[in-house]
């Protein structure tokens, strides 16, 4: 069995610390896990990351222990930089990286949890290079990729997966990517990727971080723009209620004379309105809907006839 080199116990003791797994750290460093449990166990009871103490570590009739408190210090002020290098992003891997993921279904619910954790996100991931827009695209992937119909990705989901690749790094920027998820979730239809989150509260946040930001960095929105914003926060939950929404919109985009009025991203008012007629007749909602409201408003009508 080889022996680790200073360098590689410490960056061991730093997995630990960091709370990876013993099977993990021992892939990492190549070596048997026994031996990380062993180096874990001399480090608790010792704050030693060395095999053993040289019997001429310290001079003649001196005690060893200003070495090991020494030692122990230097250690400490080494995990502390580990430790403070853990960024926001980087908990997001964390904890992703800590979630049972032995079954479709858990890691189903991991994925959608990280990428829900993502979202916001600007600080670069654990290793120190990979930017939340290269973590966000991963899990996408990942995703869509699992053969689960309980997972797929709904429109509201999808919504968060663009706002989290999305450049935050400015607050014109920040204020962009507001934007454009409100602009998304306009016509967005189920929960969030989290499975409980709705389109609505989603879109209530977005709305009130894009609020927070400066006028100077964020312009007030257009009338265009906050059609899409209220319809973005419209409750979709049955088919009725989403017909509501997609009406309602419609009727706000129409009130607006200049049609080539920008929204919240690069379409105009005559964009938004030819979507919005699109989906409402993909929705059935000139139809179906609209046929039992007439043939409900006729039955009442003739019962009346009859009392």
């Amino acid at each position: 069995m080889r022996r680790l080199r200073e360098d590689e116990r410490l960056r061991g003791i730093g997995m630990l610390q960091a709370e990876r797994t013993q099977a993990y750290t021992a892939v990492q460093l190549g070596v048997s896990q026994s031996l990380v449990s062993r180096l874990w166990a001399r480090y608790q009871a010792t704050g030693r990351v060395a095999r053993r103490v040289p019997p001429d570590g310290t001079t003649a009739g001196s005690s060893p222990e200003p070495i090991a408190i020494v030692d122990k210090m230097r250690h400490r002020l080494y995990f502390a930089c580990i430790l403070a290098a853990f960024t926001d992003t980087c908990i997001c891997q964390k904890d992703f990286w800590k979630t049972d993921q032995s079954a479709e279904t858990d890691t189903c619910s991991a994925t959608q949890t990280y990428i829900t954790c993502l979202k916001g996100k600007t600080a670069l991931a654990c290793d120190g290079s990979t930017s939340v827009a290269a973590l966000a695209s991963a899990v996408e992937t990942r995703l869509k990729a699992l053969d689960n119909p309980s997972c797929n990705v709904t429109t509201a989901c999808q919504c968060e997966i663009d706002a989290a690749k999305a450049n935050i790094s400015t607050d014109a920027l920040k204020c962009t990517a507001y934007n454009t998820e409100l602009s998304c979730l306009r016509t967005a239809k189920s929960a969030g990727c989290d499975g409980t989150s709705t389109k609505r509260s989603i879109a209530m946040a977005a709305e009130t971080a894009r609020n927070a930001l400066a006028t100077t960095d964020c312009p007030a929105a257009s009338s265009t723009c906050l059609c899409e914003i209220t319809a973005a926060k419209g409750d979709t939950s049955t088919d009725a209620n989403y017909c509501n929404v997609l009406t309602s919109l419609r009727s706000c985009l129409s009130a607006i004379t200049t049609t080539t009025e920008g929204g919240c991203t690069t379409l105009t008012q005559a964009d938004l309105l030819n979507d919005t007629n699109t989906k409402i007749t993909a929705a059935t909602c000139g139809g179906e809907h609209v046929t039992f409201a007439v043939m409900s408003l006729i039955v009442s009508v003739v019962a009346s006839m009859f009392l």
